[in-house]
């Protein structure tokens, strides 16, 4: 960062209502995590404990995982290299329903769900819309 002569990338986005939502929740630590409502239904959701940096960034979407509670989970973890995994690799679990108007947690691992504050950015599939 900030480095002479250094290449940078910036990303920068805007809240749209109905389409992105940006902002934080607290994990519970269980299994039955946190809801995060968007007012919206996501189709990408990215994810970061800010109390501790020792878990990657977890990017969740409903191209890889179409349906919530199919017992498969697909996820992307974009700081790591060959970040794509499935649920079960090397016993990871990281579960997470879209729902119409947020998202839940369902794993108590601690890219989405210790007992820390996590930021989060969610976006919907398309046209801005909100949940009825």
């Amino acid at each position: 960062f900030n480095a002479n002569g250094g290449t940078f990338i910036a990303y920068c986005w805007a809240e749209k209502q109905g389409f992105s939502k940006f902002g934080s929740y607290e994990g519970t630590g269980n299994a039955n995590g946190p809801f995060v409502a968007t007012g919206f239904k996501p189709a990408f959701v990215m994810v970061k404990n800010i109390d501790n940096g020792g878990y990657n960034w977890a990017i969740m979407d409903s191209a890889r995982t179409p349906t919530n509670a199919n017992g498969t989970y697909e996820w992307i973890w974009p700081d790591i290299a060959g970040a794509e995994f499935t649920d079960g690799d090397s016993g990871i679990n990281m579960e997470i329903d879209f729902l119409s108007n947020g998202f839940k947690i369902r794993t108590a691992r601690g890219e989405l769900n210790l007992q820390s504050t996590f930021i989060y950015m969610a976006t919907s599939s398309g046209v801005p819309t909100t949940a009825r």
